[in-house]
């Protein structure tokens, strides 16, 4: 039996099983098994041409959607490249970028070919298109109002082993050398002991110890014991609202109420969505002050996240041993601070 055949019988068994607490165990054992024929099954279709885009600037933003939902047009407002517009689909054949300038930030935007369904098995390209897809620091979706499709994108994108807008799972794992499968949890769990240590050992895990800190699902049980998923925050955005009547626009509104509404061709929104993707990443500017001298407000330094006085310190590769601050991190202005502190956006930063 070929490896498809594997898979789709088990996908089938999956669903025809009632989900209970009765077949929970059965449930896992299936799920976990999928997990590995699907990674069996892409690690054996790889190869071929790479679409993959050197990672460029502060953070790195890929496009996804069906074809001709206007994500070369959207690339070419925002940044101003030369993206191939055109009304029929697939215009882009390779991922384009281009480079966003807002608020200091380097921002890398990727206009990939367009996903279609099956796209993670292979089908237009998919693995190649996914794959540039997997290493980007942000993902936008771009629908069609008319036509969204944003269950089929969010499968495809699932399939392709990316997660979207949620932590990795917070489970450790330790092989040991005996001792059997030891397991603990610091919160109730859900998946009985029994089930947990089935899907664990379907992963060749015989002796082993887990932590675990949050209420697993089996899906994100499965997803800890790979090292093949990535994590990913996703910004769902709806093109060309200038075609359609306000009522129309309420009602997708209604239905994503999380989701940005523009038009690209017309430049609608553009500055709302700008903003989005800078919030989305997190970015922070520290701008670097020497004693006795102004602080250097045109070249601030651009990282994302939780961002320490460690972490700059790091950034500049170079040796301090203290740091004074000014800006919304300190309650008083020139405070000398300790290398753990957290730094806010626009903070100025002193290190001797």
């Amino acid at each position: 039996m070929s490896v498809e055949d594997e898979i789709e019988q088990v996908k089938y068994e999956l669903s025809r099983v009632q989900k209970n607490k009765a077949t929970e165990h059965y449930i896992g054992n299936l799920k976990a098994r999928l997990s590995k024929l699907l990674a069996k099954d892409t690690s054996r279709k790889t190869g071929g041409k790479s679409y993959a885009v050197k990672k460029q600037g502060d953070a790195t933003v890929a496009l996804v959607g069906f074809p001709s939902v206007g994500k070369s047009t959207l690339l070419n407002a925002l940044t101003g490249a030369h993206s191939k517009t055109a009304s029929y689909e697939f215009t882009t054949l390779i991922p384009i970028p281009g480079m966003l300038h807002y608020r200091k930030a380097l921002i890398q935007l990727i206009d990939a070919p367009g996903i279609i369904g099956g796209a993670a098995k292979g089908k237009g390209l998919g693995r190649q298109i996914i794959g540039a897809v997997r290493n980007a620091d942000l993902i936008l979706i771009l629908l069609d109002p008319v036509k969204d499709r944003l269950d089929i994108i969010l499968d495809e994108l699932y399939d392709a082993l990316i997660r979207l807008d949620v932590q990795p799972p917070d489970v450790q794992v330790k092989r040991t050398t005996k001792g059997g499968l030891v397991v603990q949890s610091t919160v109730d769990q859900s998946l009985s002991l029994d089930t947990i240590k089935s899907i664990v050992r379907e992963f060749g895990f015989v002796n082993a110890e887990l932590i675990i800190r949050e209420n697993v699902t089996d899906d994100r049980l499965i997803d800890a014991l790979n090292v093949n998923r990535v994590y990913v925050p996703s910004i769902v955005v709806v093109n060309k609202v200038d075609q359609l009547s306000k009522p129309k626009v309420k009602k997708l509104q209604k239905k994503y109420h999380d989701a940005l509404f523009v038009s690209a061709e017309k430049g609608l929104g553009l500055e709302g969505l700008k903003e989005a993707i800078w919030q989305k990443l997190e970015f922070k500017r520290v701008y670097l002050k020497r004693p006795g001298k102004e602080p250097d407000l045109d070249d601030p330094l651009i990282l994302r996240g939780h961002v320490t006085v460690k972490r700059v310190i790091k950034k500049l590769r170079k040796d301090y041993d203290s740091a004074k601050v000014w800006g919304k991190s300190v309650k008083h202005q020139g405070l000398t601070v300790s290398l753990k502190h957290e730094l806010q956006d626009e903070d100025v930063v002193t290190l001797t």
